[in-house]
């Protein structure tokens, strides 16, 4: 039998002494049922963690006790603005216009709830194990470009457009044919030739709104490096438009860390080491060492698993190699991680 809580899910019908049915099979525990539930005396049941929302349903058991009310408040509200999110850039695919303020309040609906806006990497962590798909993805990444902005001292004007920026990156996929986007095996080259023009639908589908340059340009050089290597233009870095290059941190940093269809979601530190040792030449370096360094502190204090199996807290971040920070095990070993054969796996 399991204490309930928001996010899992019934193994069976559960009924009242009276025989009356109060929820069936399958149904996923919200704040708002769990209290219900508890009025009628229900307070243990059985419950199953489907795939979906595994982590989100065992954040319980590693985020803060005080952050867990926020950490269920935030995950409704995401859930609930996904749909608005989705219907935002499908009427942006049929030619209809966009209003930015109403845009930009999708995300700062969601991240308002916050008292610590750092959260937000946080609480994403526990909703990714799911394959993410466009619009979820378009909500993360401008979610990330909220915080990011602001960390980068934007002001109001800025950071709204950057944010809707963030959440309109990927527009032109409402353009891309649904089974090349949802395709498991590995793309062919005409298919990934397809996907590739996403970057080009989205910027003439927002040539059509009222919207910044910046803004379009985002969408259309997201995926350009910094060395030339990228598309659809093969521009440098000195051509990028700086809202492309943060939005391109962020999209990289969400895609890496949530679980696809042909792999499992990699552990945040990994990411930040890849971002260390093979992407200074693709990204912009100031954005990218501001990101790094921002985003490791997020997990200061947090609970990790080593690569040995042994769980560890992390006392500090070195700005010099955030993906290796210095660690306490539970026996109370410190361990400099700059110093040993050892990574950390996951975020517990």
């Amino acid at each position: 039998m399991d204490t309930i809580y928001p996010g899992m899910v019934l193994e069976h019908d559960l009924y009242n002494s009276r025989g009356t049915l109060l929820a069936q099979t399958g149904t996923l525990l919200t704040e708002d049922s769990c209290v219900r539930l508890a009025r009628a005396g229900v307070h243990v049941v059985n419950l199953k963690l489907p795939k979906a929302v595994d982590r989100a349903s065992k954040a319980a058991d590693s985020i803060p006790a005080e952050k867990m009310r926020e950490f269920s408040t935030f995950k409704t509200t995401y859930e609930n603005k996904e749909k608005e999110v989705s219907d935002c850039l499908i009427k942006i695919g049929n030619g209809e216009q966009l209003d930015i303020a109403k845009t930009f309040t999708l995300t700062d609906s969601i991240i308002s709830k916050l008292s610590n806006k750092n959260d937000i990497f946080l609480f994403l962590e526990f909703m990714k194990d799911f394959d993410n798909h466009t619009f979820s993805h378009c909500s993360n990444v401008a979610l990330l470009c909220y915080v990011f902005g602001g960390w980068l001292g934007m002001d109001r004007r800025q950071l709204t457009e950057l944010t809707v920026a963030g959440m309109l990156h990927d527009v032109g996929k409402t353009r891309v044919p649904i089974e090349i986007l949802n395709k498991k095996g590995k793309l062919t080259p005409e298919e990934f030739k397809i996907i590739k023009d996403h970057t080009v639908l989205g910027y003439k589908l927002l040539l059509q709104q009222e919207l910044t340059n910046d803004m379009r340009l985002a969408a259309l050089q997201h995926h350009e490096k910094t060395d030339g290597s990228g598309y659809p233009l093969g521009i440098d870095g000195t051509k990028i438009n700086r809202f492309a290059k943060i939005v391109a941190i962020c999209d990289i940093y969400d895609a890496m860390t949530s679980t696809r269809s042909y792999r499992e979601k990699i552990c945040p530190f990994e990411v930040i080491h890849t971002f260390e040792t093979g992407l200074y030449g693709a990204l912009d370096p100031k954005l990218l060492f501001m990101f790094l360094n921002s985003i490791a502190y997020v997990y200061l204090n947090s609970t990790v698993v080593l690569s040995d199996g042994r769980e560890a807290e992390v006392m500090f971040i070195p700005k010099e190699t955030p993906s290796k920070p210095i660690v306490k095990t539970s026996d109370g070993t410190m361990l400099n991680l700059t110093e040993h054969d050892l990574k950390i796996l996951r975020i517990k």
